[in-house]
């Protein structure tokens, strides 16, 4: 039997904020292991359904001006233990509110995780707003691992907050 796991290390930085100040808190999921060892999960993928959570504390802006979640992986591809690598497209990753605040905030799917930026969310103002991440890695029908080769395979995700 075939096996293959991906591990997403989860690092939370924060930039672009001077004035008002700006934490992201990683409450769990800070490791993202994907266990594809079965014939149904490189045929059908697999999916890490609210598995990371943060709180996103925002001081000090004014209510009109806006800020946004991004992500963006460390490197362009997962990096193999045994010198082959797998493109990172196969991972999605989507955000959803676990509070109040977090509900006004507008989320945008990634679906292809890339070592670009790509915003996960939007919003305006201060607040304390909690949200979860789900992973999904090989759910898209026309980009399956079926065929890939076999290993461990590693990659840092960040996340980042932004102002506009």
């Amino acid at each position: 039997m075939f096996f293959l796991a991906s591990f997403l290390l989860i690092f939370c930085q924060l930039t672009g904020i001077s004035q008002p100040s700006g934490i992201i808190r990683l409450e769990s999921g800070g490791s993202v292991p994907f266990h594809i060892n079965s014939l149904r999960k490189y045929k059908e993928g697999m999916v890490l359904n609210n598995w990371t959570r943060f709180s996103i504390l925002i001081e000090d802006l004014d209510p009109a001006d806006s800020w946004r979640l991004e992500v963006l992986a460390s490197d362009p591809r997962m990096i193999g233990d045994f010198g082959r690598d797998l493109e990172l497209d196969y991972i999605s990753i989507t955000a959803v509110a676990d509070n109040l605040e977090a509900e006004s905030l507008t989320y945008f799917p990634i679906n292809q995780l890339s070592d670009g930026p790509q915003t996960l969310a939007t919003g305006q103002g201060s607040g304390v707003f909690v949200i979860w991440i789900t992973y999904d890695i090989g759910t898209d029908p026309n980009n399956i691992l079926l065929g890939e080769h076999p290993d461990y395979y590693f990659v840092q995700i960040y996340f980042d907050i932004k102002s506009d």
